[in-house]
């Protein structure tokens, strides 16, 4: 299963958190706000990861790109047969 399919096919919440709101956060409770925090950069740094492989996997079944094949040169004066 792709990683975007494992993305849809979970149940999913959405928390939005304005920017008044985590400068709020960061003075009520400076420790609460560093735990957000990290776990929202590690959450982010393992998707990253894991679509990084995942695009490395789909490149990987790809031919490589093979150039197109040269016509002969023909210097000025010759006809080309």
């Amino acid at each position: 299963m792709s990683f975007l399919a494992a993305c849809l096919a979970q149940q999913s919440k959405l928390v939005m958190l304005t920017h008044e709101q985590c400068v709020r956060m960061i003075g009520d409770n400076p420790a609460l706000s560093v735990n957000v925090l990290l776990k929202i950069v590690t959450m982010m740094s393992r998707r990253l990861r894991e679509m990084r492989e995942e695009l490395n996997q789909a490149g990987s079944r790809r031919r490589p790109h093979e150039p197109p094949p040269r016509a002969p040169e023909v210097e000025p004066g010759e006809e080309q047969q």
